[in-house]
């Protein structure tokens, strides 16, 4: 993590940006894993579904990693 990357996230968890991100995050895999078993999905569209979700997680849960090692870096700091 660099240092410009620790300085933005360390503080991440009280800013109401990142909250708003990772809260519409969160709303779009939501709303696509109810794509993907929904009945009315079939097939490739139900498999890039799946994968649109995992992505999204995925982005999801760096983010809040990033975070999480942005702030136990500045709490060993001091």
């Amino acid at each position: 993590m660099t240092g410009e990357e620790q300085t933005a996230f360390v503080t991440a968890g009280n800013n109401h940006l990142f909250k708003a991100v990772m809260g519409s995050l969160s709303d779009f895999i939501k709303d696509e894993v109810e794509t993907t078993l929904s009945l009315d999905t079939q097939g490739e569209e139900r498999a890039y579904s799946a994968g649109r979700a995992s992505s999204l997680t995925d982005f999801r849960n760096h983010l809040e990693w990033m975070k999480n090692e942005a702030e136990a870096r500045a709490e060993s700091n001091i």
